[in-house]
């Protein structure tokens, strides 16, 4: 699962799929079928989803704001992304140049608070 913002319309973006190759359609119905019309990559940006769910059951995905209690009594703000080197999701925080991996067992511990493209609340 994945969602998209469209960078110059400053919106999410409904009705879009991917090929093999990543690219981005938007599929628009009609009567005589799906037509999918292509979508320029450098307009849109693609946030993909990982089977993670946070304490109130809403998905994660890339791009992601979480609030995360890391320790009995701290709690950080930290953006979603996938690091390469370690093959796994995390939570960057930006503040403290700190990282938390995210994983099944943490879920009750992360709450999406916002987006890269909507902001987040404190």
């Amino acid at each position: 699962m994945y969602r998209v913002f469209d960078k110059k319309r400053k919106q999410w973006v409904d009705n879009i799929v991917k090929d093999a190759q990543d690219d981005l359609y938007k599929v628009k119905k009609s009567i005589f079928g799906d037509k999918l019309t292509y979508l320029d990559q450098d307009e849109y940006v693609c946030h993909n989803a990982f089977d993670l769910y946070d304490k109130n059951n809403i998905q994660v995905f890339e791009g992601d704001y979480l609030r995360a209690e890391v320790d009995k009594d701290k709690v950080v703000i930290g953006l979603v992304a996938f690091v390469n080197d370690l093959s796994a999701y995390v939570i960057l925080v930006e503040s403290t140049q700190e990282f938390f991996t995210l994983g099944s067992e943490t879920t009750e511990y992360i709450e999406v608070v916002g987006n890269v493209f909507d902001g987040y609340e404190k």
